[in-house]
């Protein structure tokens, strides 16, 4: 988070196509602060979570998009 306020991400959601990662409730990033979405399973932290798949969310190339509560396209990218 480059700003200068706390982001929450509740209701937030990545979507790869053919996977959708939904931010739990009170999921926020503190100003200056980062925030860590693993694929594999794990004990969730402050500050890192776990999608908990066994095959990959994500492949060689292809887009992804972190859609806002109310579906606005906050970010887009792709590899």
């Amino acid at each position: 988070n480059k700003g200068a306020t706390e982001a929450c991400l509740d209701g937030y959601r990545l979507d790869t196509g053919a996977k959708v990662y939904r931010f739990a409730p009170g999921t926020c990033i503190p100003a200056g602060g980062t925030w860590t979405l693993n694929v594999r399973a794990g004990a969730p932290t402050p500050t890192e979570a776990f999608w908990g798949l066994t095959l990959p969310a994500l492949w060689a190339s292809g887009p992804a998009r972190l859609l806002s509560d109310r579906d606005q396209v906050i970010a887009t990218g792709s590899w």
